[in-house]
């Protein structure tokens, strides 16, 4: 367990398990880095300007480094943080993306270069589709 400032904590080492608890509609591309390379896996909590919102949980697969499964795992109520994360634009982003679909809809994080489709959620740093990841074999 390590307690520190989320984003600009660098691990010596990839996490098995990251479990971020304080509110915000913002992620850190550096949660992603540090995930092991296989089964590596980020809960995070989307919250509104009202402290409301769900939990996703963000799968890493081996090789895997611009789409991860996601899902919604459960609803969420949360705090403030000493340092405040979210950028103000992104909970009303978080509530228009509420408007068009709920958190169960979403079913995978992309990163850049790609770009956000027909099946984005929310565009931010990175973006929440409604698509799955393609299954390889």
């Amino acid at each position: 367990m390590v307690e520190a400032d989320g984003f600009a904590f660098r691990p010596e080492r990839p996490w098995r398990t990251c479990h971020r608890q304080c509110r915000g509609a913002a992620f850190s591309p550096a949660w992603l880095d540090s995930l092991a390379a296989e089964n590596g896996r980020l809960l995070v909590p989307l919250t509104n300007a009202e402290s409301w919102g769900g939990f996703l949980l963000i799968t890493r697969h081996a090789g895997e480094t611009q789409r991860y499964p996601a899902q919604f795992v459960h609803q969420v109520g949360s705090f403030h943080c000493q340092r405040r994360v979210a950028i103000p634009r992104r909970p009303a982003r978080l509530k228009e993306a509420l408007a068009k679909a709920p958190f169960t809809a979403i079913q995978s994080l992309r990163r850049a270069p790609e770009e956000p489709d027909g099946s984005c959620w929310l565009a931010g740093d990175v973006v929440l589709s409604t698509a799955p990841v393609p299954v390889s074999f």
